[in-house]
């Protein structure tokens, strides 16, 4: 019986190439968001108060589109028993709600991202990475005069000195 302790649980990513090119545009999206939003707003949040009063609006807005695609997704369970002239406008309309439903999703995130940010600057405190760099976990390198460092051919250099 294997020990547990060496017990190494395995992640398979089984993401299709289409679902990283949506993800990467629903990311791409988001920045561009948080970028419009960061240029309009005068000033950041300045505590958790105001960080919420303006996340609070925006998911207003983001719930108001979630009920809309219900509505929509209901009147297309409604005319089921219809035509197909009228699921085609059920459709449209379902499409049209979804649309603005990804939009107000996009603009929450981004508007949480920004409060996120916003407060974290306003706490003083550092960020993971300038953590990082103030621990002084790092190797000193000795310097060397009159020296060319050494390129490895497989980054870009042939490892040979050029005049």
């Amino acid at each position: 019986m294997p020990d547990e302790t060496t017990y190494e649980q395995q992640e398979l990513d089984l993401t299709s190439e289409d679902e990283q090119v949506v993800d990467e545009a629903i990311g791409a999206a988001i920045e561009r968001c948080g970028a419009w939003i960061r240029a309009k707003r005068r000033l950041p949040a300045r505590n958790r108060h105001e960080g919420y009063g303006l996340v609070a609006d925006v998911y207003q807005d983001f719930g108001k589109q979630g009920k809309d695609v219900k509505d929509s997704m209901n009147k297309f369970l409604d005319i089921l028993s219809t035509t197909d002239a009228r699921a085609v406008d059920a459709a449209s309309s379902l499409h049209n709600s979804a649309v603005k439903a990804v939009k107000a999703a996009v603009y929450l995130a981004a508007m949480a991202e920004v409060i996120s940010n916003d407060l974290y600057r306003a706490s003083g405190g550092a960020s993971p990475i300038e953590d990082m760099l103030g621990t002084g976990d790092f190797e000193d390198v000795e310097e060397t005069e009159g020296e060319e460092p050494e390129m490895d051919p497989e980054e870009g250099g042939s490892g040979e000195e050029t005049e």
